[in-house]
This record gives structure tokens, C-alpha cells and sequence, in this order.
């Protein structure tokens, strides 16, 4: 997408302007609403043009576009064009009141605003449950994805076991106790990148959109075989895991052998982002030139 545009898009109708700007430089935010299932939902995003590929990130549960932030102020990734949204009840972005969102809901509207961007060829990241939706993504709209980077995505049920907790006794149970003791639990947590997860969650995060994906995340773990979808992509493929979560993730010696690149970030827990950005941004520089 040239600048110009990019110019023109701002200049449309369904683009909300905010006057907040991300962290402490000239990136602002900002909203599109969208149709879905007839339904408008505002959604917030940023966009940082450049002339390389375009890279799209796609956040985890209870997580927001915030955290890759780190990639537009990275050296590494400068001459890429970068770009991140927040579902619905993360960050900037509201909870429809009628609606109870899925995980296909979530491809479907990763879809509609790529398309509202304009953007028809890229290479997509997600980060732990954003690497459901961006697989899901890859098998349903792959001939737009070039590249797949699955950061600690879940690919089994053996990974999906805060999100089991998280349903066992229905959302009022949820709201009332199982939420504000999660948040405080996690916030005790001693690394960077959890402590900044608890932070979005009691800041920038809807209980009832954190509760109705988990329902997808763990029947999405438990009844489709993620592994396989992983395995079968036709397009480079970089699976990225923390230091510190290595023995969780029993597959990664059958991803090697099919094809997928692997990747271990030292220092790091779930949010390499956060943990050790050098050498997370490096390994996506790395694999994009390759």
C-alpha cells in the first residue's frame, strides 16, 4: 500500500481518528467500524507504512495490537510495513452487547479488516491464541499469506489449560471470581512480559470477550488436529517458542521434520516481545529475509 493510499483511506468515512498516540512516538491509533453479521463493531488498529512486505500481527487472549508495538520501534523490522488491530473487547476495541464471538468470528473479521486496509498479499505472526486465528486464517484465506510466524501458538490440548479453568462454572462464576484472581495471580508473576499481560488484562481487557474465546480456544485444542493444519501450510513457516516454556512443547521436533522452521528465544517466557525484544525481532528479521 503506497502512502498516498494510505492518505486516502484516513480520509474515508468508516475510519474514526483518536488523538492517543502509542507510547511515546507519532503512531496513532485508529478505528474502523465494520459490518459483521449485521452487527457494526468498531475496531482498532494501527498501520506504520514502509516499502518492504507487510507483516500483521494478531494478538493473543486477553492480549492487544500494544504488544507489537515493539516492532515499529525496532531497527529490525523498519523497512517493513507493520500492522495490528484489536479483536473485540481487547484493547481500544468494544464487546458487542448481542453478540458472543468465536474464534471463526475472529478469522472472519481478521478477513474483513484486512480487507478494509486494502491488503491482498502479507505475512502474518500469531501469538498463542492469535496463532488458532491465524491458522484458521491460513487454511481458509491462504493465498493471501506468504509467510507464517506462530508465536507460541497452541497447536494441541495439552496448551490451552488457564482457558479449561477458565469455563468450568459459567461466566457469572467467572466474572465474580475466577477473573479478579487470575489477574491478581498473574500479576505476581516475576517477568517483564506476564506482569505487562496483567496489566492489559485489568486495564484493556472485557471479562465476557475473554470467556466466550475461551470456549473456542479449548474446543478448538481438543477437537481439531492444529499440529497437522501446522504441518500441511504450503507457505515458510517459523514457529517461535521462550526459553522458558520449552518443555511444554512436545511437537516441535515433528514441526522440524515438516519443513517448519523452529526458533527458541532465550530469556523469555510466553511474551518474547516483551522478554527479550532484540532477539525476537531478529528472529522475525532473519526469517523474513530468508
Amino acid at each position: 500500500m503506497s502512502l498516498y493510499h494510505l492518505a486516502r483511506l484516513l480520509k474515508a468515512s468508516n475510519i474514526i481518528m483518536k488523538d492517543s498516540f502509542i507510547n511515546n512516538h507519532n503512531l496513532k491509533t485508529e478505528k474502523k467500524k465494520i459490518i459483521y453479521k449485521n452487527n457494526s463493531l468498531e475496531i482498532e488498529y494501527f498501520f506504520r507504512p514502509a516499502g518492504k512486505e507487510t507483516i500483521i500481527y494478531i494478538h493473543g487472549l486477553g492480549s492487544f495490537k500494544e504488544d507489537f508495538i515493539g516492532a515499529v520501534e525496532s531497527g529490525e523490522l523498519k523497512p517493513y510495513t507493520l500492522a495490528s488491530f484489536d479483536f473485540p473487547g481487547c484493547g481500544g476495541s468494544p464487546y458487542p452487547e448481542n453478540m458472543r464471538l468465536n474464534i471463526e468470528d475472529l478469522v472472519n473479521i481478521t478477513d474483513l479488516m484486512l480487507r478494509e486496509l486494502d491488503l491482498n498479499e502479507f505475512v502474518v505472526i500469531g501469538h498463542s491464541m492469535g496463532g488458532i486465528v491465524a491458522l484458521m486464517y491460513a487454511k481458509k484465506f491462504g493465498k493471501k499469506i506468504t509467510k507464517f510466524i506462530n508465536v507460541e501458538g497452541n497447536l494441541c490440548h495439552r496448551n490451552c489449560g488457564t482457558a479449561r479453568e477458565a469455563i468450568k462454572s459459567g461466566f457469572s462464576y467467572f466474572e465474580k471470581n475466577f477473573f479478579g484472581k487470575f489477574k491478581i495471580e498473574t500479576s505476581k508473576i516475576e517477568n517483564r512480559g506476564i506482569k505487562k499481560y496483567a496489566e492489559t488484562l485489568e486495564k484493556h481487557t472485557s471479562p465476557k470477550a475473554f470467556f466466550d474465546y475461551c470456549h473456542t480456544l479449548v474446543d478448538y485444542c481438543d477437537n481439531f488436529d492444529l499440529l497437522k493444519e501446522m504441518k500441511e501450510l504450503k507457505i515458510p513457516r517459523l514457529y517461535v517458542y521462550s526459553e522458558e516454556n520449552k518443555a511444554i512443547f512436545h511437537y516441535l521436533k515433528e514441526l522440524k521434520k515438516s519443513g517448519c522452521e523452529i526458533k527458541e528465544i532465550l530469556g523469555s517466557n510466553h511474551f518474547p516481545n516483551y522478554d527479550n525484544p532484540e532477539a525476537y525481532y531478529k528472529t522475525i528479521r532473519n526469517f523474513m529475509e530468508r
